[in-house]
């Protein structure tokens, strides 16, 4: 009998653990802006096993032109956070590309196809299958709560420039404050 509730809870305990294992992570950002673009919105990621789904909805972006959009990180694991205008090292009053890497890291994921809002609002749903769909697998995508998501596309002196950060926003747990 001892022997029988041992293997039970044995059982029990890896089956939790397996459970554990597969739960789905949900995070969720605010994306506020940067270089004065005038663009907000909110990011949800959501993690669960090996498919990665991904909702964007942001208001403020030029309308007709392709908003490049992505999720950013350190690869070594280092919080990625969002760059502020200190970060502009040439002083042309814009954080291009470039200068915001040291806050949000070099590009993990391009979230394809990238959006052309015609009446100025993105509105991005899609689902990734890592390792198939991309090349990414979860251990290389890391810890999604290190992550930033930034989008690109601005207007600079009637040049559009498709690289130039709009807005960004981390990645955090649905517990975590905004």
């Amino acid at each position: 009998m001892f022997k029988k509730t041992i293997a039970v809870a044995t059982l029990t305990l890896l089956a939790g653990s397996s459970a554990w294992a597969h739960r789905a992570q949900e995070l969720k950002t605010y994306l506020n802006t940067l270089n004065n673009s005038g663009v907000h919105g909110v990011a949800t990621v959501t993690l669960k096993g090996d498919t990665l789904a991904v909702t964007i909805h942001a208001t403020g972006v030029e309308a007709g032109k392709p908003h490049p959009q992505h999720i950013h990180g350190a690869t070594d694991g280092t919080p990625a956070s969002c760059p502020d205008l200190t970060a502009d090292t040439d002083g042309d009053n814009l954080v291009s590309v470039g200068e915001g890497m040291p806050s949000y890291g070099p590009i993990i994921l391009p979230m394809t196809p990238f959006q052309t809002a015609e009446d100025g609002t993105i509105d991005y749903h899609q689902k990734f299958k890592l390792g198939k769909d991309v090349a990414l697998t979860a251990d290389v995508l890391g810890p999604l709560h290190h992550r930033t998501i930034v989008l690109h596309g601005l207007s600079i002196s009637g040049e559009y420039v498709p690289t130039m950060p709009i807005a960004c926003g981390r990645l955090k747990q649905r517990h975590d404050k905004y």
